[in-house]
């Protein structure tokens, strides 16, 4: 029985950059995991900071151009956060959430 070198050549060459493609790939999965935890970890940690203690939930459609009443955190349909500056005027091109506004979380006082 003889056997066909080339053939064997070939297939160890294939195998090869199999074995290379899927580390590299799979490195690449892991560095995208990696970045997107620590996007979480940073914006948790901005969140405490500015610490958001004051909620108003009252579902409307927002009519443009939309002028925010207070800085914070807008939450759209489909879970869908923007942050917004008190006083600032927004265009409907400007607004990526669409949809009613479900809840408003800013930083208060007790007596606003």
């Amino acid at each position: 029985m003889k056997l066909n070198n080339k053939g064997f050549a070939i297939t160890a060459v294939l195998y090869g950059l199999l074995i290379l493609f899927v580390v590299l790939i799979g490195s690449y999965l892991t560095l995208l995991g990696t970045k997107k935890s620590r996007l979480d970890i940073i914006t948790s940690d901005v969140e405490k900071d500015y610490e958001f203690n004051k909620e108003i939930t009252t579902p409307a459609q927002p009519t443009y151009p939309y002028k925010a009443k207070y800085t914070g955190k807008y939450i759209f349909q489909n879970n869908c956060v923007m942050y917004l500056y008190k006083g600032e005027s927004y265009e409907e091109d400007e607004m990526h959430c669409t949809g009613k506004l479900e809840k408003i979380l800013y930083h208060g006082d007790s007596n606003e």
